[in-house]
């Protein structure tokens, strides 16, 4: 599932100039394109922006764990 993860955090990556970082204000889309289906209020109050900035992967993963248990699947240590 990390692995999964992973590729679509590079994808966005790729995107954004390969700098090991993703926008914050793309977390709804990166957590869409990995399956889950968090509404833009959920997004807002974990973690996501409206504003331009940054994430790591670390902490990419950090927001994809809260968006799993918020969403009301099974919460799991990745």
């Amino acid at each position: 599932m990390l692995s999964d993860v992973r590729d679509v955090f590079d994808l966005f990556d790729f995107w954004d100039g390969r700098d090991g970082m993703v926008d914050g204000a793309k977390l709804g889309d990166v957590m869409r394109c990995i399956g889950l289906n968090p509404t833009n209020k959920l997004i807002l109050e974990n973690g996501g922006s409206n504003k331009l900035g940054l994430l790591a992967l670390k902490i990419f993963v950090c927001y994809y764990e809260l968006m799993i248990c918020a969403d009301g699947q099974f919460c799991h240590q990745l």
